[in-house]
């Protein structure tokens, strides 16, 4: 999987706010050390992140870094 797959299905499947939310919750668990994901689940989920963290979330605490 590359950023180019990641990138195409996230076309495909765009995702709602409350799965923005999960993404990026998701992230930080992976900065921090705490996600028990596979490497490649991992990088997965970063890609996605990426791809999705400048889309409307519902939780109002969410910050832009962009």
């Amino acid at each position: 999987m590359n950023a180019e797959h990641v990138a195409r299905w996230a076309e495909a499947h765009p995702l709602s706010p409350i799965h923005v939310d999960c993404a990026t919750a998701v992230m930080l668990k992976i900065l921090d050390g705490k996600c028990k994901m596979k490497p490649t689940e991992k990088l997965v989920m970063a890609l996605l992140y990426e791809r999705v963290k400048h889309l409307p979330a519902k939780s109002s605490a969410r910050t832009s870094t962009s």
